[in-house]
């Protein structure tokens, strides 16, 4: 028999889309937190904890497939679950604001420093990099 939680997955698994950046975040101390989010239309919160076999890199958003158990015993400071990756199922770059002439982008603009640059008809060079 398998239970669910309220978000239709098995108890002891979550399906988290982890946003892009490390922001700073203070629990028993400062400290750099992961943004997590139940749907990828759901409003981030921030995660203090790790997820086991997870390497996290800026700059990309990802859906994961995590198990979740529980720690006997936890420190009165620590999570009483434990967070496993089971599958990385996306890894998305959030970071290029550059259409990649190879795969067919439209892209038109990008940010530069403060500045949006129009890069319409300009080959990429330092103009618009």
């Amino acid at each position: 028999m398998v239970a669910c939680g309220g978000d239709g997955q098995p108890a002891g698994r979550s399906k988290p889309y982890v946003g892009p950046n490390l922001v700073e975040c203070t629990g028993v101390a400062p400290q750099t937190c992961m943004q997590v989010k139940d749907t990828p239309d759901g409003e981030y919160r921030l995660f203090y904890d790790q997820i086991e076999g997870f390497t996290f890199e800026e700059g990309y958003d990802y859906e994961l497939r995590v198990r979740t158990e529980p720690v006997e015993n936890p420190a009165a400071d620590a999570s009483s679950l434990r967070y496993i990756l089971v599958e990385e199922v996306s890894k998305t770059s959030m970071s290029s604001g550059v259409a990649d002439a190879a795969t067919g982008g439209q892209m038109k603009t990008l940010y530069v420093g403060p500045e949006l640059v129009d890069c319409v008809g300009v080959a990429l060079s330092n103009v618009c990099r």
